[in-house]
């Protein structure tokens, strides 16, 4: 009953505005090419950056003075984010969140900050207190915000 009420929708609504109907091939087009681009972006990414892994990453670090599990789930969960089809992609430290790895911000400030603090143990209360708060651009700003968070308290 449901899916013949939708579909006399969707036939009702097309015999109105036969003009939206054109919308949605564009829509879907403009989508694909979009994808296209992006994936051809990244591999560009990837390419320049085969010798690069987590452990290039991590040397540009002074590891005495950042916790070493933050900047393993910085690394992690960018590159999780950021993976073309079934390849790695090695995150570097000046790489902009948003620019360069073209993440979108609602998944970053949203999804992404909230996994990095269950998986350092780290806290996001109080985070204006953070000398990063509100700077965070980079892959290692991001590793430095992070590292200033507070551990959170097991009860």
């Amino acid at each position: 009953m449901l899916i013949l009420l939708v579909s006399i929708s969707i036939i009702s609504f097309a015999w109105v505005n036969p003009y939206l109907l054109l919308a949605i091939p564009l829509i879907w087009l403009w989508a694909y090419f979009a994808n296209k681009q992006h994936s051809k972006y990244i591999a560009g990414l990837l390419n320049a950056r085969e010798h690069d892994s987590i452990c290039t990453f991590t040397r540009s670090f002074n590891c005495k003075k950042v916790d070493t599990w933050v900047i393993r789930a910085v690394y992690e969960e960018l590159e999780t984010n950021v993976k073309l089809e079934n390849n790695s992609f090695p995150i570097k430290p000046d790489d902009n969140i948003l620019e360069t790895l073209k993440i979108d911000e609602e998944d970053f400030e949203f999804d992404i900050i909230e996994d990095i603090a269950t998986r350092t143990g780290r806290t996001l209360e109080k985070s204006e207190n953070n000398p990063y708060f509100g700077k965070v651009n980079t892959a290692s700003d991001l590793v430095y915000f992070f590292n200033e968070q507070p551990k959170q308290i097991k009860i």
